[in-house]
């Protein structure tokens, strides 16, 4: 580990499925398997009052906190089902916990998968 050969650098937005399992079947070309998928893709949104938020703002910050975390696992899952073995980690935010004032998007978003 820490060798060039041994990694594999991969940018994507986390909203685009096409993107996502890209990266992800390049990751299986380039070792021949996937031992883990950490999932993390967050955003907060904008800190101001609840009602504030646009509609559109809230469906962008879910689409970013839980689809951004559902669509590696959905497309490594196949992968790590043929060769038997694999493991999931998905990290949210401990806001999705214990909230702070004016943050309304990102615990409603984070709680969803922590679960």
């Amino acid at each position: 580990m820490g060798v060039d050969e041994n990694i594999i650098y991969l940018e994507y937005e986390a909203r685009d499925e096409s993107a996502v399992a890209s990266a992800t079947n390049k990751t299986n070309e380039k070792f021949g398997f996937l031992d883990a998928v950490i999932a993390h893709a967050a955003t907060e949104g904008a800190v101001k009052p609840l009602t504030e938020h646009t509609y559109e703002q809230f469906n962008s910050v879910l689409e970013i906190n839980i689809t951004g975390v559902w669509l590696p696992l959905k497309h490594s899952n196949p992968i790590m089902t043929k060769q038997k073995s694999g493991s999931f980690v998905v990290i949210s935010s401990g806001r999705g916990v214990i909230g702070v004032n004016g943050l309304y998007l990102l615990p409603a978003s984070t709680r969803s998968v922590d679960d």
